[in-house]
């Protein structure tokens, strides 16, 4: 949990728009721009051979996300340090095995993993890069998602973050891949889209006792009565196995068209992002006579309760609405079923979505509630127009 005072924050944020002001990203009072790229001599130019320079006592730490002991150095670092909500209460526990499954992707570049360590050997800084080949508009191009940045709160002082920032780029340009998105909120750049989160609660009692949906006792039963899991609508779903990764493909790529920006799947990514992983990854298929009609995914990430609370309880264990696609199949309906399969198969506290992708009645149906958290997605080097989130299907992990 981050100790600073209200001066530390405001030098941070004024550290933040300083960089963000040199940075090939659209400025938040650009209201005329062309698409393409904003700094054009960078695809042109050769990127620096050189690493960016450390402050003294640091250095530069690629990991081997494949290595157990590195996977667990990583994970230990991001479960103490990384996103907290607003309030400090709680804070994303990413599990091992979903952070090597995110960033292990097919065709992932090992040189876009790295970290900042101290001379001691500590971990202090890590970010990451994975290479998504996604389609904007008519345009179809190698993208490098940046995700998992994150400093040790005693270091944001030290300019951490925007060191890290400069050295990914560098090493993205070594690998001729000229543009990028990343997500956040409140970041001193103009966003080209953007969702709020909603929650769609299963465990009332422990999640009023954690504090993050409180309900007064003798509310409780009207309040799971509200939230009661709904029964399976479709009879013949059923969990996705190997056999169904060419039709799940072929969904996807036919229901494509529907968006402006979004992600381009082969049989191999399929394979790796949406067959399920114990307890990880959960994903199922909608069988027709001719294919699959309808698909949806989701993964698990364990949040951690900073706060003491009448239970004693140390976590909350959150799935989050991954993809999904459809044709022939009522989007109500099936996340009817996504509700449901979360609660039987996956046992989850709390189930949460971005309104993305044409979701936003199919989870004021099924209860889901707008929470106050929002993200925001920005591009690196290369502007994009304002896209509406229902035209975008790219899910950050």
């Amino acid at each position: 949990m981050s100790t600073m005072n209200e001066d530390q924050l405001n030098e941070e944020h004024k550290m933040l728009h300083e960089f963000w002001d040199k940075q090939p990203v659209v400025k938040t009072d650009q209201e005329d721009f062309m698409v393409g790229y904003i700094d054009p001599t960078i695809p042109e130019s050769c990127p620096p051979n050189e690493p960016t320079p450390l402050p003294a006592k640091f250095y530069w730490s690629c990991i081997d996300i494949n290595d157990e002991k590195q996977l667990e150095d990583v994970y230990n670092f991001l479960s103490m340090n990384y996103v907290e909500d607003s309030q400090h209460r709680f804070r994303f526990r990413l599990r091992a095995s979903v952070l090597k499954w995110a960033l292990t992707i097919p065709g992932y570049i090992p040189d876009w993993i790295f970290g900042v360590r101290t001379n001691n050997g500590s971990l202090v800084g890590f970010i990451s890069g994975i290479p998504h080949k996604i389609r904007l508009h008519n345009d179809t191009q190698v993208w490098c998602c940046v995700n998992f940045l994150c400093v040790h709160s005693r270091l944001r002082a030290k300019k951490m973050a925007p060191i890290l920032i400069f050295e990914l780029a560098r090493r993205v340009r070594v690998s001729h891949v000229y543009r990028a998105i990343f997500s956040g909120s409140q970041i001193p750049s103009k966003p080209f889209s953007g969702a709020y989160y909603s929650h769609r609660p299963i465990n009332i009692k422990k999640l009023s006792s954690s504090g993050f949906y409180p309900v007064a006792p003798n509310k409780i039963a009207s309040c799971n009565k509200r939230f009661a899991v709904p029964a399976l609508v479709h009879g013949n779903l059923r969990i996705m196995t190997a056999d169904d990764v060419p039709k799940v493909t072929e969904l996807l790529n036919a229901t494509d068209s529907e968006y402006k920006f979004g992600t381009q799947f082969d049989n191999d990514l399929v394979a790796h992002m949406f067959l399920p992983r114990d307890d990880s990854v959960f994903s199922y298929v909608i069988p027709s006579p001719n294919g699959i009609k309808g698909f949806f995914s989701f993964y698990i990430m364990d949040w951690s309760i900073l706060e003491e609370n009448q239970m004693q309880l140390t976590e909350l264990k959150a799935a989050y609405v991954h993809y999904f696609a459809h044709m022939g199949v009522d989007l109500k309906n099936m996340f009817a079923d996504l509700v449901h399969c979360a609660s039987r198969d996956a046992r989850v506290d709390i189930l949460n979505a971005l309104n993305m992708g044409g979701n936003s009645e199919a989870l004021i149906v099924n209860k889901f509630e707008q929470g106050s958290r929002t993200l925001d997605y920005y591009s690196y080097n290369f502007a994009v127009n304002q896209i509406d989130p229902n035209d975008v299907r790219f899910i950050f992990i």
